[in-house]
């Protein structure tokens, strides 16, 4: 055991948590010692070099112990403090390496590796700087003789990783001076770089005891053991576990010294002596792996859950001999929205067989996958490519604090999972653009298409997909407490675009994250609700009708829409045939024989068009001026081609329409 050692004169107090531990500085006069909070609320004190050198005298002189006494009483403590915080079914087949130095501190060492072996741990000592003193040859003789092995050889670093799972950091203590002698260089090396979790005793090996950790970086160790009191030196400690060990320091002793040491559980020889730990001041290796290791869990528990509600599922199908379409489950589930007249059976069974697309698992899209998934909409899918942010959790209800960092989709796929193990939720994380959404929509036939962007540029993407694909569009929108509801697209109903034609600049348009957002949530949820009345053909859709919502006067306004207009640019293109129309690998080959007409507005053509085509806005071409330059430009494509005038134009002319298609 180690009997003096050096301390520092930085004040700092510590607060007491079991198994955590961070230091955190305090302002308090320096005449004052360091102290630590304890489990029974006591101020353990944090001893200085001369308090330290005086208590040990004072042990060996008036209370007569021993070296060999003490040592014995501090490995135990040593032994029993690394199993509590890493017991043996956690290191498995792995042994434990215990790095001894030359004096009590290495002594110390021997005296865990022992008692290691008692508990069933599989340690190794490593013992490259052995004394003649009897003392020491005693303890590692105890060590052979129980078939430990004593290593002079620093283990291959190859195998380190894969053969160890816990190093026992037992080298130097109070009389280490820098530099560090060239036995110890390649452990010391090896351990600052290593994963294998580090336990030291008393003080980090190569640590200053006034300063703490050197410049340069030292080890790092996640279990510290302090022994007789915490000395100064480790208040500079950001591992998780602190421990006191060495339950022998006489009553009297402690008082005059002013120790208040805590009191010890039972006839246990060790004492947590931790801080409250957070995410800000743990070691980032420490972070770094538990998020690791929560991810691996989440993902492990996801699957057996998937394999749960098979099996469940199987279970649940129990026919209902007074229903030919719905089990008996699901009628229990049900009944309450079944007893309602414009849902019933027949409607029931129509959720039941429907496919819902909701894009944007955000402030409006989570509230509406909530209620469809409690109503039972047979297939619900969710598109997302964020993850989830902090600043998310005030609106996102289907997000928690355990969510951040993960995906949106699947963060919503689990909680939509637990809620209805019977329906189908499909998670896609894809970013939504005009290829992706085109090419999910032609894939399936959704019954409803649930709007819970969050910018301009993809409300008209959607508008324009389901135009084409003929699908309703509910479209919802939340800023500050203001918010808007309607839907797109049905019955013969108006489109975005018959309202909206032209985008505005994008300078005038706020996000949530300019403008902030209070309760989206009201939006979601009547989303949800128009999505039901789509899918069980109920009356009172809210199409043709603009439904504006004041949060901060809870106030609901309806408006009437103008109706479809034949001049809308969606609206009134005819879904193409594939032969009249070619994707974009199709287009590189013909692009340099063909007249290619992008009849966007002049705004959208600037921010980003393809080489070698021409600008006129469809709006342009319905009129006079417009026509006679389309012709104009059919007619000088035609000279290109044939060397000579004609008006029949080039062999092939090809349109850029708003809807991205040619």
């Amino acid at each position: 055991m180690q009997t003096i050692r050096k301390t520092c004169a930085k004040s700092c107090r510590i607060w007491q948590k079991p198994h955590l531990a961070v230091a955190a500085p305090v302002l308090q006069p320096l005449s004052r010692f360091n102290q630590i909070h304890t489990d029974t609320n006591k101020m353990v004190k944090f001893l200085g070099q001369e308090e330290a050198i005086n208590i040990d005298v004072e042990l060996f002189n008036e209370y007569k112990y021993s070296v060999d006494q003490l040592m014995e009483l501090a490995g135990l403590s040593c032994a029993v403090a690394v199993a509590k915080c890493y017991p043996q079914a956690s290191i498995g087949n792995k042994s434990v390496l215990v790095c001894c130095g030359p004096g009590n501190n290495g002594g110390d060492g021997l005296v865990c590796a022992r008692h290691l072996k008692l508990f069933h741990y599989s340690p190794v000592v490593y013992y490259p700087k052995q004394t003649n003193k009897e003392l020491y040859q005693n303890l590692t003789h105890q060590c052979t003789s129980m078939n430990i092995p004593v290593l002079k050889s620093l283990p291959e670093s190859s195998k380190f990783e894969t053969d160890y799972g816990l190093i026992v950091d037992a080298l130097f203590g109070f009389s280490f001076k820098p530099p560090v002698r060239e036995d110890f260089v390649p452990v010391i090396g090896l351990m600052k770089t290593t994963s294998v979790p580090i336990a030291s005793v008393d003080i980090p090996s190569g640590w200053n005891v006034e300063s703490g950790e050197p410049e340069g970086g030292g080890i790092k160790p996640e279990l510290l053991i302090s022994l007789t009191a915490p000395k100064k030196c480790a208040s500079h400690f950001q591992g998780t576990h602190h421990y006191l060990g060495g339950r022998f320091v006489p009553p009297k002793l402690a008082d005059k010294y002013q120790l208040d040491l805590p009191e010890y559980s039972g006839t246990d020889c060790c004492v947590p002596l931790n801080v409250k730990t957070t995410s800000s001041n743990m070691c980032e290796e420490t972070i770094a792996t538990l998020i690791k290791d929560i991810k691996s869990l989440k993902e492990q528990i996801r699957e057996k859950e998937q394999l749960l509600a098979a099996h469940l599922k199987v279970q649940s199908n129990v026919p209902c001999k007074y229903s030919e379409a719905l089990q008996t489950n699901e009628i229990a589930r049900y009944s309450r929205q079944m007893l309602v007249d414009e849902v019933g059976l027949a409607g029931q069974i129509s959720l039941k067989a429907s496919k819902v697309l909701i894009v944007g698992a955000g402030g409006l899209g989570c509230p509406a996958a909530v209620y469809l998934a409690g109503a039972g909409v047979g297939q619900i899918t969710i598109v997302d490519y964020d993850e989830v942010e902090l600043s998310n959790l005030h609106r996102q209800i289907l997000h928690s604090e355990d969510d951040v960092g993960a995906s949106k989709v699947h963060s919503a796929y689990d909680k939509l999972h637990s809620l209805n193990r019977s329906i189908q939720i499909i998670p896609l994380k894809m970013h939504v653009n005009s290829a992706s959404i085109s090419q999910l929509m032609s894939d399936n036939s959704y019954d409803v298409v649930i709007d819970g962007s969050d910018n301009v540029a993809t409300r008209y993407l959607l508008n324009d997909a389901c135009v084409l694909n003929k699908m309703p569009l509910v479209s919802g929108s939340a800023l500050q407490t203001e918010a808007q509801l309607t839907v797109y697209n049905y019955n013969n109903g108006p489109c975005y675009r018959c309202l909206f034609p032209v985008p505005p600049p994008p300078d005038t348009v706020k996000s949530c994250g300019d403008g902030g957002v209070l309760g989206p949530g009201v939006i979601g949820c009547l989303q949800a609700l128009e999505t039901i009345k789509i899918l069980t053909k109920s009356d009172g859709v809210l199409a043709g009708r603009f439904l504006l919502f004041d949060g901060s006067t809870s106030r609901f306004r309806t408006a009437t829409l103008r109706p479809r207009s034949p001049e809308c640019a969606v609206v009134s293109i005819d879904i193409l045939r594939s032969v009249d129309h070619i994707n974009p690998q199709q287009l590189e080959k013909v692009l340099e024989d063909s007249l290619v007409v992008d009849v966007r507005d002049q705004a959208q053509y600037r921010m980003c068009h393809l080489p070698k085509t021409v600008n006129i806005p469809y709006g342009e071409i319905l009129k006079a001026e417009g026509a006679k330059k389309f012709s104009d430009c059919l007619e000088a494509a035609g000279k290109r081609e044939g060397g000579a005038t004609t008006h029949s134009g080039p062999s092939t002319t090809l349109s850029r329409c708003l809807a991205g298609r040619m």
